[in-house]
């Protein structure tokens, strides 16, 4: 059986993705093979992956359905890795392509998945320690520690789902090895195909905001060992998600997600995700209280029409009715 397939799901941020597609290749234990999804780009990805020599041919952007290309380019250790350019026919979110990377390198025979997004770098090691890491603590579900791509020095994120949010350096992991049942998750994270075998692959409806989550959640409700190997760095953008208080003109407080541009475009997507995903995984009281917040968020600022997105959205997720949109 082979051993790694690195899966990246990208969509026009072909600078990103080279500079992420480089450091795998640099890697210290390099993977077998490199799915590189493209979400139907608007870009030119295929272009300038067909300039630095990683695909040998264009893909027909006028498929009905998605296309594979494949080759194979040397590693910086001497070792061939194989490529496979899987171009999308339609955009269906990070969600729709880490499925369709998770399951091509699932039936194509690899024993462990490792997962980014395009905006991510690997360090040269990370791979190798994410192995370590598994092997060493019987991971099903190893992540890196992902950092922040700038200074290198504070967390990205904090780790989620854990209790850890208040850990928020490097030094504060200094004497840890490995944070079981916490972590960022496809910031380069590994899996065991034992994960897929039982409980299949990504949450495809879910498009963008909580398939990442949701995985996680069901890895842990599956009875899998998760954890974040704390040697194994994944260096990611900050964290963009703007936060804004519970209450108007108070900023003291609890605080909610706030979204703006485009983003406020798809907040039905989010509320409907965190339905889904407090019903499935939190308990009664969480789900509540998150209705109450947002009911409070909403009434207090005498954004009903926002009100009624959230409420037909968040009652949706509950009901796990997904539609069939892309992006």
């Amino acid at each position: 059986m082979n051993k790694v397939a690195a899966i990246v799901v990208t969509y026009n941020r072909k600078e990103a993705l080279c500079a992420c597609l480089e450091s795998i290749r640099r890697q210290t234990l390099a993977p077998e093979a490199v799915y590189i999804v493209d979400n139907h780009s608007e870009a030119d990805i295929a272009e300038t992956l067909l300039s630095y020599k990683l695909i040998p041919e264009l893909p027909d952007r006028t498929a009905v359905k998605d296309l594979v290309i494949t080759h194979r380019i040397p590693s910086y250790g001497g070792e061939d890795v194989r490529i496979k350019y899987i171009y999308k026919c339609i955009n269906d979110g990070g969600a729709g392509g880490f499925y369709t990377g998770m399951e091509v390198a699932y039936n194509d025979g690899y024993e462990w998945l490792w997962m980014m997004d395009d905006d991510g770098i690997p360090a040269e090691n990370e791979l190798e320690q994410l192995l370590i890491g598994a092997d060493k603590h019987n991971l099903d579900y190893a992540n890196a520690l992902v950092v922040d791509i700038k200074d290198r020095y504070s967390l990205s994120f904090g780790l989620e789902f854990g209790l850890t949010k208040e850990k928020t350096t490097i030094d504060d992991y200094k004497d840890v090895d490995v944070v079981r049942n916490a972590a960022n998750p496809f910031n380069g994270t590994l899996i065991n195909r034992r994960i897929p075998e039982k409980i299949g692959f990504i949450k495809k409806e879910m498009l963008i905001w909580g398939d990442e989550a949701e995985y996680f959640l069901r890895s842990i409700k599956n009875g899998f060992s998760v954890g974040t190997v704390v040697k194994s760095i994944h260096y990611h953008p900050q964290n963009r998600v703007q936060r804004v208080p519970l209450f108007p003109f108070f900023n003291k407080g609890p605080q909610m997600f706030g979204y703006v541009g485009k983003e406020q475009e798809r907040a039905s997507i989010f509320y409907r995700n965190q339905g889904y995903l407090t019903y499935t995984y939190r308990s009664k009281i969480k789900l509540c209280e998150m209705f109450i917040k947002y009911s409070i968020f909403f009434i207090t600022r005498l954004q009903f029409l926002e009100y009624k997105v959230f409420l037909q959205s968040f009652i949706n997720g509950c009901k796990n009715k997904f539609g069939g949109q892309t992006m």
